[in-house]
């Protein structure tokens, strides 16, 4: 549709619809310091303290590793080291030196970062990944999809993948 969400609809009768939703939270590039680090924006529902640390793809012409960072704990007042740390005071470090050499790598305000991150399997039953609930939705989707590749369901089947849950639901 218009948004980009993804719908599929097959059979007739009673209406069935099973939704996943395909993005995930992320971030954006605010501004870059003259010094070349990222401020950012947080684009759906992110936790504050999981930043500190976080390794991330800022997706520019070529994708650049980074990691949130904030203001070195010896450089903290006493105050400062009682609060936690919030978005709007964090900064992605990209690994160069100067606002110019962010630019020439294609970074702007509004260039895409998301999460970097890993499968893994913890033991024989549990998997560890990022934005699971959403690739496991979609996941499920096709495998119904496929499921009623050559059959007609009993209903209207209507499978869809919608975008923008994080950011407010406007897909769903």
């Amino acid at each position: 549709d218009t948004l980009g969400n993804v719908i599929g609809r097959k059979g007739k009768g009673r209406k069935v619809m099973i939704a996943s939703h395909m993005d995930e939270i992320s971030m954006a590039v605010k501004s870059i310091t003259e010094k070349g680090f990222l401020k950012f924006v947080k684009v759906g529902g992110i936790y504050d303290p999981m930043l500190i640390g976080a390794r991330v793809v800022v997706h520019a012409q070529e994708r650049r590793l980074g990691v949130v960072a904030s203001k070195a704990p010896h450089g903290m007042d006493g105050e400062e080291m009682k609060k936690i740390q919030e978005a709007k005071d964090l900064y992605i470090d990209i690994g160069v030196s100067s606002k110019k050499e962010a630019e020439k790598l294609g970074i702007r305000p509004g260039t895409h970062i998301t999460f970097s991150g890993t499968f893994d399997h913890l033991n024989e039953h549990w998997v560890s990944g990022k934005a699971f609930d959403n690739r496991v939705g979609c996941t499920v989707n096709v495998g119904i999809a496929e499921a009623y590749a050559n059959a007609t369901p009993p209903v209207e089947l209507c499978l869809v993948g919608s975008v923008r849950e994080e950011s407010g639901l406007f897909g769903a």
